[in-house]
C-alpha cells in the first residue's frame, strides 16, 4: 500500500489516537505495528463528503481515467471494502480511490483521504 499525504500535517493535525493518523504509521512501518483501537473522539472521515474541493478533485481524476481506461474511480469507498481480510467493522470512508482493471477484477492502486 502506498499512501501520498503530507505527514507532518497529519503528524500535527491528529490526536494520535485516530484512523488514519494509524493507517498512515502502518503503512509506514510495512505493517510492523500493533495498531490499537480507535480512541479518538474526533470523527473526521467523511464529514467533508460532497465539498467542492472533492468533487473538482473527482471530476479531475475521472477525467483521467476516461482518457486511460485501464483506470476507474469510485468516490466514497468504504475502509472495509479495501481490507476484507483485516476485522473493520467500520463505516469510515476514503475520499476517493483508483482502480485498475486487471481482467475482471479491480486492484486498487491509489486511495485519497483529503482533509480527513
Amino acid at each position: 500500500m502506498v499512501i501520498a499525504a503530507d505527514c507532518e500535517c497529519v503528524d500535527k493535525l491528529s490526536d494520535k489516537k485516530d484512523n488514519l493518523y494509524n493507517l498512515v504509521q502502518y503503512t509506514k512501518n510495512n505493517g510492523n505495528i500493533v495498531v490499537s483501537a480507535n480512541e479518538s473522539i474526533k470523527i473526521e472521515i467523511g464529514k467533508s463528503n460532497g465539498s467542492a474541493y472533492e468533487d473538482e478533485f473527482f471530476k479531475t481524476v475521472s477525467h483521467f481515467c476516461s482518457c486511460h481506461k485501464t483506470f476507474e474511480a469510485e468516490r466514497n469507498v468504504k475502509i472495509s471494502k479495501l481490507f476484507k481480510n483485516e476485522n473493520i467493522n467500520s463505516n469510515m470512508e476514503f475520499d476517493l480511490v483508483i482502480y485498475e482493471k486487471v481482467l475482471f477484477r479491480k486492484k486498487p492502486v491509489i486511495v485519497f483521504e483529503i482533509y480527513g
